[in-house]
């Protein structure tokens, strides 16, 4: 997925998701479809993907008070019953204090997200 010492591009990411999704396909057939969008202004696309089964990948672009800076986790529910807008996200890396759902203010972290999205088309 082309990783750096800063991470994996959202374009990196779009492009190895995509081959790894369609590894025994060729090109004609590949029933997966990948792509990525800034989360700024799109809850109603995250909230849609979640509604219908769909896990968000979500990359955080750097920004040195955003504790998950140049890091990848994985959207998985919402929450705007007291007005606040809160994302569900799982961490992939574990650990003792990593082990459920973090809730997290989508309007103080979207302009530094962006999502990858994954479609199946079947075959």
């Amino acid at each position: 997925m082309g990783t750096s010492p800063a991470g994996t591009s959202m374009s990196g990411w779009n492009q190895g998701m995509w081959l790894q999704l369609n590894h025994f396909f060729s090109y004609q057939e590949s029933p997966f479809s990948t792509t990525y969008m800034s989360a700024n202004g799109h809850w109603a696309d995250y909230t849609s993907r979640i509604d219908n089964d769909r896990p968000v990948g979500i990359r955080f672009d750097w920004d040195p008070w955003v504790y998950y800076s140049y890091h990848f986790v994985t959207g998985t529910g919402y929450d705007s019953s007291t007005g606040t807008l809160y994302f569900g996200m799982l961490d992939p890396d574990g650990g003792q204090y990593n082990t459920g759902v973090h809730w997290v203010d989508w309007s103080s972290y979207q302009g530094q997200m962006n999502m990858g999205l994954i479609w199946y088309r079947g075959v």
